[in-house]
Formats: C-alpha cells, sequence, structure tokens
C-alpha cells in the first residue's frame, strides 16, 4: 500500500488531482500506459491543444480573471489514454466555457469550432467535437464522490454554468454558436481549423500541458511561452512516469468470459475482439486461457504451430482447442476455472455459441450495419429541389420498376427464344463445324437448353430495358449480342442456311414441348429474324414501335395515380417527353441531380441501442457485455455514452466500441503483436480488457512499482 500511494502522489504533481482520484486510477490502470498518458487519438490531442489555446489566448474580455494557482483555470487534470477529466474551481466554470465553447463576436468566432457541450442528469459535463469521440470531462472540485447526491449536484453546477456562460458571452454582444446541436457555417472545418495553429509535433505539447497542470500551477505560465519545452513537460520523475508492466488488481481465478457474435452468424469480428480481450488481460498482468475452435478462421489457428508471444510483467497467454462434442466442450470449460488462470476467455463465434450459458460474462459483439444500408448513426433527409415535373420523372421511373406488363403471348415468347439461342448456335457453329443445335444424347444438357424459355417468359413480362440507364437490375445475360468474326457469316445464303438447319433440328422438340404456338412462332420467325439483323438490332431488344406500345400500355396503368400525385396538367403536358426519352434511354434526371440535397443529423442514442439489441438473438439471461466493433472513428462522444446508457434498458450491461483500425490486420500476420501491438489496437485492447475487469469480481494486486 505505501508503494502504491507512492505513486499516486507522483502522479499528482503533475496532473493536480486529488491523491484519492489519482490512487484509484493507478488502481484500475498501473502503468502500462505510464503514469500520465498522452492522448493516444490524435483528434483528442488537436481538441485539448485547441482548448488550452482558448483558455490561454482568449479572443474576449469579459472583464472577470480566473483563479490564482491555476493553468489558465484548470485546477487539475486526470489523463488517460483515451480520455481527459478537468477539474476546476467551482467559480471559474462559466467563464472556462465561455472561452472555449464557441461563439460569435462580432465578424470573430472565438473559442473551439464544432465543441459542443453535452449534459444530462446524474452525469458530469462533456465537451465533445461534432461528429468525433474526442472529449473531455469537466468536473468541479468540491463535488467529488459516485453517489447520487453527488451526481446530482454535479449535473446543477453543470447546468448553471452553462446559463452563466451564455450570459457571459450575451454581456460582450456575442452570439453562443454552441447552444444548436449542428455545426454553423462560421465554423468553418473544425479538423483544419484546429491543426492550422500548430507546427510539426507542437500539438502533442499542447495537449501534454493540458493533461500536466501540476507542473505549472505554482509557477504560473505566460500565454507566450507556451507551448513549454519537452524537458519541461516531463517533470521532475520522467522515468518513474513511463510506461512498464505494472498492472492493476487481477480478477478472480476461474472467471470465464465467452466472445460471440451477437446474431449468431459469421462475420461480425468476434474472434479479432476475443484475441484484443485475451491481449489486452495477459498485458494488464492476467493470466489468460484462451480457448477456440479447430476452425482456421479460430482465434487459437492464428499462432499455428507456435507458441504465443511472451508478455512483459506477470501478465500470459496460453491457448486451448475446444473439443467439437458440445458436452466435452463444456466439461473442458468447467475444468479451466480450475487451473491457475484469472481469466478464460472463449472464442465461442458461432460454432460454440451454446458455450456462453457457461460463462460469467458474455461479449456480445455488435456491428453498426444495418438492412436497407441505412446508417447507424445519422437519420437522411432528402431536400429534392427539382422542379415539379423532374421529380414527376422521377416517379414514373420508379413506377416503371415496379410495374408488370401483361403476359406477352407464347408466340412473342418463343420468338425471342429463338432470337437468342441462334445467337449462341451462331457463334459455336463458327467455331467448331458442328450443325447440331446441341447432343441430343445428353438429357440433362437439353433439359438446361430448354430452360431458357422460361427465363425469357419473365423478362418480357417485367418489361425491363437491357442496357438503360433507367435500370441497373437487370440480367446481364438477357441480351446477348450478335456475334462477330472472320468465319461468322452476318448475312445471306448461308445465314439463310443456318437458320433453315436451325428449325429443322429444334422442331421435333419445340411441337413437344410448344404444341399450341411453337408452329406459328418458327414459321414467322426467320423473316423476323432477317430483317431484325438489318435493323441492328441484338437479341431481346426492342424497337421503338414496341417500346412505344409497351409505355403506352405502361401510361395507362399508371394514368390514376399519376394524376392523384401530381395533378392532371403535369400529367398530360409532361408524360410523353419522359416517354420518348425512355425509349431513347437519354437521362433527364442528370442535369438536375444538383438540386437534390442530403441533411444528415445524429440520431438519439435511445434510437441506436434500439438497432443494437435488435441484433442480439437467443442469449440466455446472464450478464452481456456489448462490443461495437469495426466502429467508424468519427463517432460523437455524446452520441456514445447516451447509447450506452440506453442499452442498459434492453439488459446489456454497457457497451464498448472498438475502432476500424488496419492494426488488427496485422495479427494474421504476425501474432507477436499480440504483445506489443501498436499505439491505438493498445489504447483500444486495454480499454476493452478494464471494462471486463470492472464486471468480474477482485482478488489479488498485481506488481507492484
Amino acid at each position: 500500500m505505501a508503494a502504491e500511494r507512492d505513486i499516486a502522489r507522483l502522479r499528482q504533481k503533475y496532473t493536480g488531482e486529488g491523491r484519492a482520484v489519482a490512487l484509484e486510477w493507478y488502481r484500475a490502470h498501473g502503468l502500462h500506459q505510464g503514469l500520465v498518458p498522452d492522448a493516444a487519438d490524435w483528434v483528442q490531442e488537436l481538441l485539448e491543444g485547441g482548448v488550452l489555446q482558448a483558455l490561454s489566448r482568449p479572443t474576449f474580455d469579459p472583464g472577470k480573471e480566473v483563479s490564482a494557482d491555476t493553468l489558465f483555470g484548470v485546477a487539475a487534470a486526470s489523463p488517460s489514454v483515451d480520455a481527459l477529466t478537468l477539474w476546476l474551481e467551482e467559480a471559474d466554470v462559466p467563464l472556462i466555457l465561455a472561452r472555449v465553447l464557441p461563439s460569435q463576436v462580432g465578424l470573430t468566432v472565438s473559442g473551439v469550432p464544432w465543441l459542443r457541450p453535452w449534459l444530462k442528469p446524474d452525469e458530469d459535463l462533456v465537451l465533445g467535437l461534432i461528429g468525433q469521440n474526442a472529449r473531455i470531462t469537466v468536473r468541479v472540485k468540491h463535488v467529488v464522490g459516485e453517489g447520487r447526491t453527488a451526481r446530482v449536484r454535479a449535473y446543477r453546477a453543470g447546468r448553471e454554468a452553462l446559463e452563466q456562460a451564455h450570459a457571459l458571452i450575451r454581456t460582450v454582444g456575442g452570439t453562443p454558436l454552441w447552444t444548436t446541436p449542428l455545426p454553423q457555417p462560421v465554423e468553418g472545418s473544425p479538423l483544419e481549423l484546429l491543426s492550422r495553429p500548430f507546427a510539426l509535433g507542437e500539438a502533442t505539447r499542447w495537449s501534454r500541458t493540458l493533461r500536466r497542470p501540476g507542473l505549472f500551477v505554482q509557477h504560473r505560465l505566460d500565454a507566450r511561452s507556451l507551448p513549454p519545452s519537452v524537458e519541461k513537460l516531463e517533470g521532475p520523475s520522467p522515468a518513474r512516469i513511463a510506461p512498464r508492466a505494472v498492472g492493476p488488481a487481477r480478477t478472480s481465478g476461474g472467471s470465464v468470459v465467452a466472445v460471440t457474435a451477437a446474431n449468431g452468424r459469421g462475420g461480425s469480428g468476434s474472434t479479432t475482439t476475443a484475441l484484443a480481450l485475451a491481449g489486452g488481460l495477459a498485458r494488464l498482468g492476467s493470466r489468460v486461457l484462451l480457448l477456440g475452435s479447430d476452425d482456421p478462421s479460430s482465434a487459437i489457428q492464428l499462432f499455428g504451430d507456435q507458441q504465443p508471444p511472451t508478455f512483459t510483467g506477470a501478465g500470459s497467454l496460453t491457448t486451448g482447442l475446444v473439443p467439437s462434442d458440445p458436452e466435452e466442450a463444456r466439461n473442458m470449460v468447467s475444468r479451466s476455472r480450475d487451473l491457475q488462470y484469472d481469466i478464460v476467455v472463449v472464442d465461442a463465434g458461432w460454432q460454440h455459441r451454446y458455450l456462453v450459458g457457461d460463462s460469467d460474462l458474455v461479449l456480445a459483439v455488435l456491428t453498426d450495419r444495418l438492412s436497407g444500408g441505412r446508417s447507424l448513426w445519422t437519420d437522411t433527409k432528402v431536400v429534392d429541389g427539382r422542379p415539379e415535373y423532374v421529380r414527376m420523372w422521377q416517379w414514373l421511373d420508379d413506377a416503371y420498376v415496379q410495374w408488370r406488363a401483361p403476359e406477352p403471348d407464347p408466340v412473342t415468347v418463343s420468338m425471342s427464344f429463338l432470337d437468342r439461342m441462334f445467337a449462341l448456335y451462331v457463334t459455336a457453329r463458327a467455331e467448331d463445324g458442328n450443325a447440331a443445335v446441341y447432343d441430343a444424347s445428353d438429357l440433362e444438357g437439353i433439359e438446361e437448353w430448354w430452360s431458357d424459355w422460361e427465363q425469357i417468359q419473365f423478362n418480357l413480362s417485367a418489361r425491363t430495358r437491357m442496357g438503360s440507364s433507367h435500370h441497373d437490375d437487370h440480367d446481364e445475360d438477357e441480351t446477348v449480342g450478335w456475334p462477330v468474326g472472320e468465319h461468322v457469316p452476318q448475312e445471306g445464303g448461308v445465314l439463310d442456311a443456318w437458320r433453315t438447319d436451325f428449325l429443322q433440328f429444334l422442331h421435333a422438340e419445340g411441337l413437344a414441348r410448344h404444341p399450341d404456338h411453337w408452329a406459328r412462332a418458327t414459321a414467322g420467325w426467320a423473316k423476323r429474324h432477317r430483317e431484325r439483323l438489318e435493323a441492328g438490332l441484338a437479341p431481346g431488344e426492342q424497337t421503338e414501335d414496341e417500346w412505344s406500345a409497351i409505355l403506352k400500355a405502361f401510361l395507362a396503368d399508371t394514368e390514376t395515380n399519376a394524376v392523384k400525385e401530381w395533378g392532371l396538367a403535369p400529367w398530360e403536358k409532361h408524360r410523353s417527353r419522359w416517354a420518348i426519352a425512355f425509349i431513347h434511354d437519354d437521362d433527364l434526371l442528370e442535369p438536375f441531380k444538383d438540386l437534390i440535397e442530403y441533411e444528415e443529423t445524429p440520431r438519439k442514442g435511445t434510437a441506436i441501442a434500439h438497432d443494437l439489441a435488435s441484433q442480439i438473438r437467443e442469449l440466455p439471461p446472464m450478464p452481456v457485455l456489448g462490443v461495437l466493433n469495426r466502429a467508424p472513428h468519427d463517432v460523437d462522444a455524446g452520441q456514445l455514452s447516451d447509447t450506452a446508457s440506453a442499452l442498459t434498458a434492453h439488459g446489456l450491461t454497457g457497451l464498448v466500441v472498438l475502432p476500424d483500425l488496419i492494426e488488427w490486420q496485422m495479427l494474421w500476420h504476425d501474432p507477436s503483436t499480440l504483445a506489443t501491438p501498436p499505439p491505438r489496437a493498445a489504447t483500444t485492447s486495454l480499454a476493452l480488457a478494464r471494462s471486463v475487469t470492472k464486471q468480474l469480481p477482485q482478488r489479488v494486486k498485481g506488481e507492484q512499482a
């Protein structure tokens, strides 16, 4: 305990935070990423640098000053690799918010662009960038604690501070921009504006300064001296705050965590999640047993014949193969509890999903891929500024796709069938000289050849225009171009003879299959085919007269609904233009596409939570922690927090986000990176491991410094 208190006091020298807070942080994180870690995410780093610039170089003066013995109003900080909490004196909070939140004063925009406050009952005030996960938590120094009373006081203090900040901006004639959830045009591009003031590598020093206010509160910095040198930021004991394998408390022996796809299907990334968790736990000092199947995509197959990598400190990783027999697999998991491991991680995936019932905690791997291409994070509103008649043309395009023309007569179907199959016949005969259409002794081949008749009947009924820009979902094989080549006859006596051979070969089979119309179809087909070839029409391609007849029938069937939707005058004036353009494959809509705007608004956390929870299928009633895998990097921090809170109503214990990192792919090429991952992957896996250990019982302390 004495060693822990020494470490906590050292952290206090850098951060200025209270001893209890520093001690709690060390017990939760250890020193794996240092005692006073830098931000792992570059956007977080830019945000912190931008906040310190706004505090040290304010653009307006409301006639107030922050408290002495603070870093431009920051009394203390609680830095982690993926988060930052700033501790402020209560009297300073309104002024600090007024300086860092964006406002327009005259022609000048002050504060950090796109920064917004997020506050809800029973939680601290959070400042986050719109559309980014970068965020800073604001806490008042004397409002400390985790009880209900402390949370209510924190909420009230945050709400009153925002109201007072709003009033301060008004006193200097400014307009707060942070009262609306969407960015305002005058705020520009946030990342560009945040990056602009910093020279190469300078943002890191600004961010580090904000994370280490304890070094400067006694020797107040002048704004002109910012940022301090690297040497000054190292503080009194750079070696002791450096990262090393000193871990927080281990979990109780024999805890079993099962990782599975929430929906019970493959492809969600449950194996990657299991690997990230196992690696993170081992780097935190736990002895981990990773169990998986003999499937090639299983976690333990990553290592092949090699041993898992060696971890620094007390942590270790061992792998084991889960038997294919369910009963044997359950027995193995049960026996694993009695072995000398702190945590057993089961890569249950979808193959061994039945093992989740034998675990203490389930990690349900979720995805943000929704049906229909919808976004999990935003709702899209289409603002169609096109003229009414253009929108009617769009409506006609959509209606035509859904329209079913009257069933074509069998003679037309058979003629179209002969057109298509004759083109294939000519190609084959030109190559091998064989006059036979197909092998008459191959019964299976005969059935396959004649099956195209039904497909052509369906295509003619659907009346989709092959090759048209209006319809992209057609069968690519329906239209067969006329063959070309040195030995392919294009017209004349040879081709007439081939037509005759073709019809004679099919005569008996055609009569047997289509006795009602085959004779009529073949009687006029040769002449029709010759005329179509001379006109340059490919098999399956309609003439303009045929298309005119089709569209006439379509417009007649559609007229009632069209007049009801658009009115009689636009219908009579503009329908013919649409039909002519359709026949000639002219795109009427392209010139007007820039008149369509798409407005995206962030979805509420309750709606996101509903969509995520709906992915979970057939999990037993037990603790379930949601893991959102391959999440984009630009997810709003407020959305994530709201979503995690809302998921508790669906029975989940929380939500952990694994961003979409290319670094995870490196595991499959170099398994040793599990022990020494790149910074972003290291931060993510440790955060996942800490989230899991918080939900499992504790026993002994890890190695001490």
